[in-house]
């Protein structure tokens, strides 16, 4: 005889009075928060950005922004963050690997008949607190010059910020035409101070307070006209967006900035001025952790001719002859694709080809066009916090010439 099959309807009418009609599972809790592995960075320095506390939803736990916050900042090479089960809940457990903070960046170029030589001591994790600064100077067969920063990404861990820095130097300064001719020439000292002062809102956009003091002295004139002494107090304003998502070797996503700002004079014989900037970057990710990039840059000033803006060697004019082009309104556009050639547990280097043009002038001088391509090498130590170095070679076509320039990168912090 076989024996009755057991019925299902008590343990139906059970589930229903355990679970009542629309109810869902309780949420599971944030149980603690915790950093480990830090050697010499303060745990406030990750716990700013980390937006639950014990006691929230874990559903409110952001992983890729908390990731992309924290790279950021360039001290930390790659961010873990582990979900472990805890008695009330879940324990979050954030593991950053931290950089090198301090590193020397030495300098040595020669090229024509110019030679320079020196080098910065950078400190980009200072006391352990996410604070940096720079110090180093540069000799040539033109000059000397000397510089020091200091910039504090977030201010008593907020989201304000707050840089200064200083330069000074003494020696000959050239100014050169589309094709490199020099057309003036003259022996000068001069010392800047800037800073610049603001805060980020909902992550993206930063409003900031700019100003600078800035004096020229024109020694002699070599060759053209004699230039007068400037001394002039700046004050701005800057807005920047940037949603840029750290990708190890580049960031994605785009930063635009526009500041303006005006010069007041503050000695005798200098004259006021004017001058309106921006610059856009955009990165965006392809295929085999490649990517595409382009820039657009633009200044619309009106400046004596000892503060002149200089162009050459810059991102949008790498066709010009490097940091010799006097201008006071020039507008350009760079594309580049970035390659990675070489990878190994030190880093990534890679090739980045490129093309760019432009257009500037002097006040009561004709407009200067420019084009051509380029090829660019740079270099991205994992475990340093410079985010890169490398060199371009460029070639103007309207004038059959080649340029070359060194750079040294950096990530901003907005």
């Amino acid at each position: 005889m076989r024996a009755a099959a057991p019925s299902a309807l008590p343990i139906l009418l059970a589930l229903l009075v355990a679970t009542p009609l629309g109810a869902e599972p309780a949420p599971t809790r944030i149980a603690s928060v915790r950093v480990e592995g830090l050697r010499g960075t303060r745990e406030e320095v990750v716990l700013q950005w980390v937006k639950v506390r014990p006691g929230d939803p874990i559903q409110r736990f952001d992983e890729v922004r908390l990731r992309a916050d924290l790279l950021r900042l360039g001290i930390f090479s790659d961010v873990h963050v582990e979900r472990r089960a805890a008695p009330k809940g879940v324990d979050l457990v954030i593991e950053p690997r931290e950089r090198w903070s301090l590193y020397p960046v030495p300098m040595l170029v020669y090229y024509r008949d110019t030679y320079l030589l020196g080098g910065l001591l950078v400190e980009s994790n200072a006391l352990g607190r996410n604070k940096g600064w720079a110090l180093g100077g540069v000799y040539s067969n033109r000059g000397w010059q000397l510089l020091g920063a200091v910039v504090d990404p977030n201010v008593a861990y907020t989201s304000w910020f707050a840089k200064l820095s200083v330069f000074g130097g003494a020696g000959l300064l050239e100014n050169v035409d589309a094709t490199g001719r020099i057309v003036q020439s003259f022996a000068l000292s001069r010392i800047d101070a800037q800073y610049s002062v603001g805060r980020t809102f909902l992550d993206v956009f930063t409003p900031a307070w700019t100003g600078a003091v800035r004096a020229v002295r024109v020694e002699r004139a070599i060759e053209g006209a004699v230039l007068p002494d400037e001394t002039a107090l700046s004050q701005g304003l800057a807005l920047i967006y940037s949603d840029l998502d750290p990708r190890g070797h580049f960031d994605a996503g785009v930063r635009t900035a526009v500041e303006y700002q005006h010069g007041f004079p503050i000695a005798d014989g200098s004259s006021a001025f004017d001058n309106l900037f921006s610059e856009t970057r955009i990165g965006i990710p392809t295929l085999s952790d490649q990517a595409l990039q382009f820039g657009i840059f633009w200044a619309y000033a009106r400046f004596p001719p000892a503060l002149e803006t200089r162009l050459g060697g810059l991102d949008g004019s790498r066709t010009l002859p490097a940091l010799l082009v006097p201008a006071d309104k020039h507008a350009s556009a760079t594309a580049s694709y970035q390659v990675p050639v070489l990878r190994g547990r030190w880093g990534v280097g890679s090739l980045s080809p490129f093309v760019e043009t432009g257009v500037y002038r002097r006040d009561g001088d004709p407009a200067n066009a420019y084009w051509g391509p380029g090829l660019g090498f740079q270099v991205f130590l994992r475990q340093v916090a410079m985010p890169a170095f490398g060199g371009d070679v460029a070639y103007q076509m309207g004038t059959g010439r080649f340029q070359f320039s060194v750079a040294i990168g950096y990530r901003p912090t907005r």
